[in-house]
This record gives structure tokens, C-alpha cells and sequence, in this order.
């Protein structure tokens, strides 16, 4: 869930047109993702897609490193703290860390300024599943995709400390607004 976050300070932060390079640190955040390697190059609307879709922790990574992930991870929680996000910290951009924390409570404010600011995160979300030239395919890791009607937002976490996480946005017709 912490790549909502990331999602949105790229959306404050960055054109989205510049090229990201993979580097060595950013390349060595998950060994089983195969289909980004070191050395890779493409746009930053591209990592962001990689990264929203398929849980990218190398997309994460990679575009945290454009301004250094120490000076991301401050704008991270800066913009946690403009938001009022009072029981939220960041400690890296793709959530892999067990200092990475939120609460319920939030992480739907956080998901209300996504809709209300930056819906296009949330149409990236719930994409099941896109081509990137030179990558491959990317398959949405929620599953309930296509099976739960009207959903507006997704997107899962799992960490061996947290576990299973999910943030899932549906739109409530019957009382014009989400659950």
C-alpha cells in the first residue's frame, strides 16, 4: 500500500516523459521480478504503470532514486503529514520495510485524496493487466479483479510482517458514493 504514496508524490513531483534508469539498488529490491534488470531505461509514466499494476518494488525503487530515495521518502512523509496522516510513516518507497506503518483510518484519507487530486492512480490500479515495450506483461496482483463489480481503486501489499494487505475502493451506486 506504501506505493499509493509513492504513486502520489510522483504525480506531484516528476514529468512523467523523463527516463529512469535502473541501478543496482533498485535492481536488487525483488530477485524473482525478472522482467526489469539493470540497466533498463524508459519513461516514468512507464515505472509508474510497472509499479501500480504489478507491484513493481524495482519500479518503486527506481523512480524514488531520481531525487535520491532519501530526500523521497522525506516527501513521502511530508505529504503524509500535510494530509493529516498522524498515524502513517514511511521508511522506503516500495513498503518492503517493517517500518513502513498506516492505519486503517489513514490510509482512506490517503485513498480520498487519491480520488479527489489524482484519480488517474486510481485508474492505473485497477488495471488487471498491460503490455510495457520491452518489459512484457504485468498482471495486477489483486485477484478480485473482474470479479467484484465497480471497483474504483485496488492495490495489495504483503510483507512477511504484515501479510496479506488490501486497499479496495468500490463505487456504491445505491448511496451515491464508495465503500
Amino acid at each position: 500500500l506504501t506505493k499509493l504514496m509513492t504513486a502520489v508524490v510522483v504525480f506531484e513531483n516528476y514529468n512523467f516523459s523523463d527516463i529512469v534508469v535502473v541501478s543496482e539498488i533498485a535492481d536488487s529490491q525483488d530477485l524473482k521480478e525478472q522482467n526489469i534488470k539493470l540497466g533498463d531505461t524508459t519513461t516514468i509514466k512507464n515505472f509508474l504503470y510497472m509499479m501500480l499494476v504489478g507491484s513493481s518494488n524495482k519500479s518503486a525503487r527506481a523512480l524514488s532514486e531520481l531525487v535520491g530515495e532519501e530526500k523521497f521518502v522525506e516527501l513521502m512523509n511530508q505529504k503524509a503529514k500535510d494530509l493529516g496522516l498522524k498515524n502513517t510513516f514511511f521508511a522506503d518507497p516500495t513498503g518492503l520495510s517493517s517500518e513502513n506503518v498506516s492505519t486503517a483510518s489513514d490510509l482512506t484519507k490517503l485513498a480520498e485524496y487519491i480520488l479527489n487530486n489524482h484519480p488517474q492512480i486510481a485508474d492505473i490500479s485497477k488495471i488487471k493487466e498491460i503490455y510495457i515495450p520491452g518489459f512484457g506483461n504485468f498482471i495486477n496482483t489483486d485477484q478480485l479483479l473482474g470479479e467484484i463489480p465497480d471497483i474504483v481503486c485496488s492495490k495489495t501489499g504483503f510483507t512477511a510482517a504484515a501479510k496479506g494487505c488490501l486497499l479496495l475502493i468500490i463505487n456504491n451506486p445505491k448511496n451515491n458514493n464508495y465503500l
